[in-house]
């Protein structure tokens, strides 16, 4: 996520976003730990949406931060709609928390998905 200016030639490899309120992102991240059922987060609720989040981290460098989740499966948009969730959150523009979302289970609490880009799959290990 690039926080401070537009990149016209990076927007296919990051997501622009201002205005973000890093404390708040960090500490909604970490409420994503653990077991949870992710129906909020995704579209595809006629399955079993319970997952297991083991490790998310959040770095920032300079006008970067990089986020960082590890689990034992993702449901489809799972991460597009966290990460946007957490966007918007930090920003003030969404009404509900992580914690509220993930208890909630409404597949309209959402505003939108992250962009595709900036989202890459790091390793997958069995």
């Amino acid at each position: 996520i690039n926080t401070k200016e537009y990149d016209v030639t990076q927007r296919n490899y990051e997501w622009y976003c201002k205005n973000l309120n890093v404390d708040i992102l960090r500490k909604e991240l970490d409420s994503i730990l653990g077991t949870h059922d992710f129906s909020t987060f995704t579209k595809a609720t006629d399955r079993n949406c319970i997952r297991t989040i083991y490790n998310v981290d959040l770095k920032q460098e300079i006008e970067y931060l990089y986020i960082t989740i590890t689990g034992n499966g993702f449901l489809r948009f799972m991460v597009r709609n966290i990460v946007s969730a957490l966007v918007h959150i930090s920003k003030n523009t969404q009404k509900h928390t992580i914690t509220e979302l993930l208890q909630l289970k409404g597949d309209n609490l959402l505003q939108e998905k992250a962009p595709s880009s900036g989202l890459y799959l790091y390793k997958v290990t069995y």
